[in-house]
């Protein structure tokens, strides 16, 4: 009997629990649903007119975005985020600086970076930071390069790659004495060429001190980005020991399309590696060296596919002359993948 009465007792308390849990599970939802919608249509609303603060559509900044609390802070970031991503002007950048100080979120990010507490948080306060380019921020990003820490390096780097600031980068590649390996060293590199701006004077006044690999990377980023004035230092490199920062200074020429070294790159023609023949007929292509014309017309008959192909195409870019050599050795050259090549360029005159 008192067994009986036992599992009653112990029926009704475990009922009373899975409906307590289903109660809660209910009220928990329904709070969420409902603060899931009120925060969509917060995010709904502030959206617009961050968009058109930041668009110079509306001098004015919104009366909603001037609020304290936490949630509806964590949705104008949000949108912040979003936007930062799609606009590119100065002053469009300037106006989600001011929205971000207006709300306390550039101090919050601020504080991360200063206590320091952890690596983790640093690191995602740095992320947020550079999306939102906040260029207040930088000296204390920059003070991240100094850390032991890899993943660290990388996005502080981005971080100041995105804001336009490119001489702690800098700096940091050329007199860095750790071991940096080639890889960060490349992918630091890659964030430099991306970057709306670049000091080509800080580049300059750091190329000697810099490493090798660094140095190819420094090459680079003075072609793509077409600064002229390092022209003197790239062609110094033409007389370099090591081939791969050859190679790259003959594509940064090639890249500007100028060059007082007409000879010395014409050399390169004779190279036995077809990447530094290619290299070269580039730059030769694009500083219209005309002298290269017979060597190039001989190329065509090079074993490397590339090869004869780049030569073909720097003959065509030579206007007449160039096509009559491809009309000549299209019929009378001895070498079938010649003819072949001359042909094949010959036939793209007409379509």
């Amino acid at each position: 009997m008192i067994v009986s009465y036992l599992m009653i007792f112990l029926t009704i308390i475990v009922a009373l629990i899975i409906f307590s849990l289903l109660v809660f599970l209910l009220i928990r939802k329904y709070f969420f649903n409902y603060f899931a919608k009120k925060r969509n249509n917060y995010y709904e609303k502030t959206l617009p007119i961050v968009i058109r603060y930041v668009t110079g559509k509306d001098e004015r900044l919104g009366r909603g975005l001037n609020t304290t609390s936490k949630w509806q802070r964590e949705v104008i970031t949000e949108i912040l985020y979003k936007v930062s991503r799609k606009i590119t002007s100065e002053e469009e950048i300037n106006r989600v600086r001011f929205v971000s100080q207006s709300i306390g979120y550039t101090d919050e990010l601020k504080q991360s970076l200063i206590q320091r507490k952890k690596l983790i948080e640093v690191s995602e306060a740095t992320k947020k930071a550079g999306v939102l380019r906040l260029k207040d921020l930088a000296p204390l990003i920059e003070k991240n390069l100094y850390e032991d820490d890899v993943d660290l390096w990388l996005s502080s780097a981005r971080a100041l790659a995105n804001m336009g600031e490119s001489s702690p980068i800098i700096r940091f590649l050329a007199n860095s004495e750790r071991d940096i390996s080639q890889k960060v060293v490349i992918r630091i590199g890659d964030m430099l060429l991306r970057s709306n701006t670049v000091d080509e004077n800080e580049m300059m006044d750091h190329f000697d001190s810099a490493s090798l690999i660094v140095q190819r990377v420094f090459i680079e980023t003075f072609g793509r980005k077409k600064m002229f004035r390092t022209l003197p230092i790239i062609e110094s490199c033409l007389e370099h020991e090591d081939l791969e920062l050859q190679v790259k200074a003959l594509k940064a020429i090639g890249e500007m399309g100028l060059t007082t070294k007409q000879d010395e790159i014409m050399e390169f023609l004779f190279h036995p590696e077809w990447v530094v023949k290619v290299a070269a007929i580039n730059a030769i292509h694009s500083c219209k060296v005309m002298k290269a014309v017979d060597i190039l017309t001989e190329l065509l008959a090079d074993e490397n596919w590339w090869v004869r192909l780049r030569a073909a195409e720097a003959l065509k870019g030579f206007g007449i002359i160039g096509k009559e050599k491809l009309l000549w050795t299209q019929q009378f050259h001895g070498d079938l993948f010649a003819r072949e090549m001359a042909e094949k360029v010959l036939q793209s005159y007409s379509s």
